[in-house]
């Protein structure tokens, strides 16, 4: 089981948070974003919420998966979009800071 304290930032934007609008307020990034889980079948996925497999280490390095034009194509798309809905209240979540937002804003 995950317990998790809310981040800081969300005390700020409380009220976007209750509203489901926190996302549009700002720019965010993802903490975990380059870090990779393993499921217990193989799978390799880029986030434990998201889920999204990119393949699967009983068929091909796990290098090659990771760094697969699918796998960097969604964190790619995941920074360009603002995240996702079920990014909204991630703990791994934070406001980007203006330099990140311009790197973001080119991709």
């Amino acid at each position: 089981m995950d317990v998790f304290i809310d981040p800081p930032y969300l005390m700020d934007n409380l009220r976007a948070c209750y509203e489901g609008t926190l996302l549009t307020a700002k720019k965010f990034i993802c903490h975990i974003m380059n870090t990779a889980t393993i499921a217990p079948n193989g799978d390799v996925l880029n986030c434990i919420h998201i889920r999204k497999p990119f393949g699967n280490i009983l068929d091909a390095p796990f290098e090659e998966i990771w760094n697969s034009e699918a796998a960097n194509t969604f964190r790619r798309q995941l920074l360009k979009n603002n995240l996702t809905p079920l990014c909204e209240n991630c703990p791994f979540m934070s406001p980007a800071p203006r330099s990140v937002t311009r790197k973001i804003q080119s991709l």
